[in-house]
């Protein structure tokens, strides 16, 4: 395989399926490090190249191989065309045909819907563990790196959310609910979890997993603090945990 970044690009140009996991952890890293000496420029030419021309949303033309109808891929596409609009605004991207500025407004729209629905209601991927985990990596990055006041404040209180219902749903680390969606491995051992390398970083508990990409932005995370109610909620243990 590549290394990260070109194994990230290849995923973005050949618009394969998770593309949009690769593509926000590309602006993350470029969002933190952007500008000095820990990203090479050819790496970060490499990479502007690779947004220049992606598809960012399924209105957009062209052949693909990625997901764009489950919760987690709707809000990650969203995140990564408001952060690439605003990182690049004057730029043409050559597959929407829009300026970053332009696109930067109408990911804007769609991500407020997006947030705002789950702060009023729930989400479809229900206590996933697995998916909530990329749901918290695009509302942190958000939170981070988004210009508007109001997206991060949004981000942050779908965020405290969020990790409530996974702080009051877990024992020692492991997400003891039903899950909206769930992969074998996950329904064997609690230890593979996404959502338990998340509670790792925020309360202590939980393992570290294969999941890396909300994992490392939430211990990376300058803004963003859990709350310590949310904390002593999640490292609580009690003789009996009824979900």
């Amino acid at each position: 395989e590549p290394p990260g970044i070109a194994l990230g690009c290849r995923f973005m140009q050949q618009r394969s399926d998770c593309a949009d996991f690769y593509a926000l952890a590309l602006l993350n890293l470029l969002s933190r490090y952007g500008g000095t000496s820990a990203i090479r420029a050819s790496d970060q030419e490499q990479i502007a190249a690779a947004f220049h021309g992606f598809k960012f949303w399924i209105d957009e033309p062209g052949v693909d191989a990625m997901c764009y109808f489950t919760e987690n891929h709707q809000i990650l596409f969203h995140v990564n065309a408001y952060l690439a609009g605003q990182r690049w605004p004057t730029v043409k991207f050559t597959n929407s045909g829009l300026t970053g500025k332009q696109q930067q407004a109408r990911a804007y729209q769609r991500i407020k819907r997006w947030i705002m629905s789950r702060l009023r209601g729930g989400f479809s991927e229900w206590d996933s563990n697995t998916y909530l985990a990329m749901d918290v990596f695009a509302l942190i990055s958000l939170v981070e790196f988004a210009q508007h006041q109001r997206l991060q404040e949004m981000a942050t209180a779908l965020l405290h959310k969020l990790l409530f219902m996974i702080a009051s749903q877990s024992w020692r680390g492991a997400h003891t609910s039903s899950h909206g969606r769930c992969y074998v491995a996950a329904l064997k051992t609690a230890r593979v979890e996404h959502t338990s390398s998340l509670q790792r970083v925020a309360w202590g508990l939980g393992s570290f997993s294969g999941e890396t990409f909300a994992t490392g932005a939430l211990a990376l995370a300058q803004r963003y603090r859990v709350p310590e109610i949310i904390q002593h909620v999640g490292a609580d243990l009690p003789d009996v945990l009824i979900t």
